[in-house]
């Protein structure tokens, strides 16, 4: 629905099935279907921000404030995967989702820590 591109989906999996892998306890977020619900609703309203207030200033906020930015959702997700994918590529030359589980969560600990602009 909003992914045009495949090997963003899959970043998109692959970085779900890490924060919430299939176990003892049950299934995972790929068997869950949480990628596809993501992506459904990324293409629909709430990826739009279509019922918030989305005018400027942007200015920096207190940490209880929330984010403040221009950006969508679903272009919040895009910088996201992509920061993913780059911080994969440039530690260990290497795709996000050809990298092992323990490597992945090095990636997405680390990518984290970017700042949305």
């Amino acid at each position: 629905m909003y992914f045009t591109r495949q090997s963003d989906f899959h970043i998109l999996s692959a970085a779900t099935e890490r924060i919430y892998p299939k176990d003892e306890n049950g299934p995972g977020a790929v068997q869950l279907g949480a990628p596809y619900f993501i992506d459904h609703q990324l293409a629909g309203d709430y990826g739009k921000n279509e019922r918030e207030y989305m005018q400027g200033p942007f200015i920096s906020g207190t940490e209880y404030q929330g984010y403040q930015t221009p950006l969508r959702r679903h272009e919040i997700f895009m910088v996201g995967i992509r920061a993913i994918e780059e911080e994969s590529k440039s530690n260990y030359d290497s795709s996000f989702v050809d990298l092992e589980g323990e490597k992945q969560d090095e990636v997405l600990k680390n990518s984290r820590m970017m700042k949305l602009n």
